[in-house]
């Protein structure tokens, strides 16, 4: 099928014709995958050559077969690697019916119009305009090339001119050229994480030396990365905004502490973001909820002193919003070194003490599993003091002590381990306390120890079976008859 193809596009057939033929050449190597390979020295010579005919859906279907190859045959490809980004890097821009302002990357000292947002460049239209396919298939397959050649990552035409396409006129073009550059940047991810790997052996200097043509490079770029997201945040676009932001998050990640002197500059109202993360927990959606409660975790992760004590404050004086503040406790605890927490836990400690016997069962568990993670932090002191509580506490107080114990409970080695297989046999008499609420949860703390520790309840076999046998008997007091 393959040499069929490659002898009718030798013939030059008129150019719907060869649109089919190009795009057949793209479904065969996507579904034939490697036995293409062997085909390549004969096809890109002939796709190349169709890239420069004046027809942009062809142009389209030829990068589309471009990006299959690269996907699908990314050995046999490499002697063309060249050749395709040079393609990608000239047809990305590739926009004969629009004049970009040169000078537009540098007006972040304009006026804002409409409520701070800048006029899009989306407001152009032609319907017969298709250059925008062969932009958004020139894009696609250069992202193909950056997440199978990261030998690509070194070089210094890729990132700047990804970078200067941000001012992409098609909101759906941008978003892929979004999208290549957070491939970029994950891929520089994975090769410094590689290169720590390799190097763990070395000292700290000769580490941070090996990762420095891959993520200096980068760090040499964030000023202008910095300035051309600033200009995007201020677009009307929904889309643009929310993929400058996974862009900044990937950087982040990429490059820790990058961004440290430009925060200013993309979050201008950071001093208020207490405020704006507590209106957040207010929206409909859940899904911004959920998102500013993890915001604000972890804000106070790097910033322990500023915002732990205004979350302790805030759990006590917004009841509504109590059970976000405590999710957003939580990410504290569990991401905050010991060191770090130990001047809180008191506070902390305290706190959760006082909700423990909230009517709300779901803030109850959230509240047992902060105290769970915070012994954690400690066990030698608190895990003591869970004890004695199980001693003073009301039923709902019980239940969430022996639920903090589940959560004590990990999966893998912890210091906890030699002091809870002491006191366990305490909690677990709860299995036979008055409330079978307390009972119930006392059986999945049991439960979570027989899966994730047996060696923790082996000596209390003896004791422990026979109530739970005796929980397995159909009480008639507990059945309740729905009419």
């Amino acid at each position: 099928l393959t040499e069929h193809l490659l002898t009718e596009l030798a013939k030059n057939p008129p150019t719907s014709v060869t649109r089919t033929y190009i795009q057949c050449l793209a479904t065969v190597s996507w579904q034939g995958g490697h036995r293409v390979g062997e085909h390549l020295e004969k096809l890109i010579p002939l796709v190349v050559k169709f890239t420069s005919t004046e027809d942009d859906e062809l142009r389209e279907f030829c990068f589309q077969a471009f990006e299959a190859f690269i996907r699908r045959c990314p050995k046999e490809m490499a002697p063309h690697v060249a050749t395709v980004t040079q393609l990608c890097l000239k047809f990305m821009t590739f926009d004969p019916n629009y004049n970009y302002d040169d000078g537009e990357e540098d007006g972040d000292d304009r006026m804002d119009v409409e409520e701070g947002f800048e006029e899009s460049d989306d407001e152009y239209s032609d319907d017969d305009d298709m250059s925008w396919k062969v932009r958004r298939s020139a894009v696609k397959c250069l992202e193909a090339l950056i997440s199978t050649r990261r030998d690509l990552l070194l070089s210094h035409s890729i990132c700047p001119a990804l970078l200067a396409r941000f001012k992409e006129r098609e909101e759906n073009v941008r978003a892929d050229v979004f999208a290549a550059f957070s491939t970029l940047l994950r891929q520089t991810r994975v090769g410094s994480s590689h290169h720590s790997i390799i190097h763990a052996g070395s000292d700290s200097g000769a580490k941070q030396q090996e990762e420095e043509p891959v993520v200096a490079l980068l760090k040499n770029q964030v000023p202008v990365i910095v300035k051309v997201l600033h200009r995007q945040l201020k677009e009307r676009s929904f889309k643009s905004r929310q993929g400058c932001f996974c862009l900044l998050t990937e950087l982040v990640h990429t490059a820790p502490g990058a961004l440290e002197q430009h925060i200013p500059a993309l979050i201008p109202g950071s001093k208020e973001l207490q405020g704006v993360i507590l209106e957040a927990f207010s929206s409909t959606s859940e899904e911004i909820k959920t998102a500013a409660s993890c915001a604000l975790g972890g804000m106070a992760v790097s910033s322990l002193n500023e915002y732990l004590p205004f979350i302790l404050k805030e759990v006590s004086a917004q009841p509504r919003k109590q059970y976000l503040l405590l999710h957003s406790l939580k990410e504290v605890i569990s991401a905050c070194s010991a060191s770090s927490l130990s001047p809180h836990l008191e506070s902390i400690w305290t706190l959760l003490f006082q909700h423990c016997e909230c009517q709300e069962e779901g803030t109850r568990n959230l509240v047992a599993e902060c105290l769970g993670k915070l012994t954690l932090v400690n066990p030698a002191q608190l895990l003591p003091r869970l004890r004695q509580q199980l001693k003073t506490g009301s039923p709902l107080a019980r239940g969430t002590v022996v639920t903090a114990v589940k959560f004590t409970i990990v999966d893998h080695p912890a210091p906890i381990d030699s002091l809870l297989k002491d006191c366990i046999g305490d909690f677990l008499k709860t299995l036979q306390d008055d409330d079978i609420d307390v009972r119930r949860v006392a059986l999945v703390m049991f439960n979570s120890a027989a899966h994730n520790k047996p060696a923790l309840i082996r000596g209390l076999l003896g004791t422990v079976l026979p109530q739970l046998y005796k929980e397995t008997r159909i009480r008639k007091d507990l059945i309740r008859e729905v009419v």
